[in-house]
């Protein structure tokens, strides 16, 4: 995906959308007003796919919840660069 000038996006680790996400109850209308733009209330996908399974693990954008999701369910991106800092 090319987007901005660049090519090296990539999904971020569980590690990373766990840190970000964990006082989302808090900080979830602070993303709207500082900065980012149509954070929605759902979840968003990371890289993490659980052994033997279909599923992905998702966080809920509003309460912080971390879940196993189905691939065929609608889920969101916060896509980040690749040299970004990785686990």
């Amino acid at each position: 995906m090319n987007y901005a000038g660049y090519s090296n996006w990539r999904l971020p680790h569980k590690y990373e959308l766990d840190d970000f996400f964990r006082n989302a109850r808090s900080y979830y209308d602070w993303f709207n007003v500082n900065g980012f733009s149509n954070v929605q209330a759902d979840y968003y996908w990371s890289d993490y796919e659980p052994f033997f399974s279909s599923d992905i693990l998702s966080y809920n954008a509003q309460t912080g919840e971390a879940l196993a999701r189905d691939r065929s369910k609608k889920g969101f991106i916060w896509p980040i660069r690749a040299d970004s800092q990785t686990f």
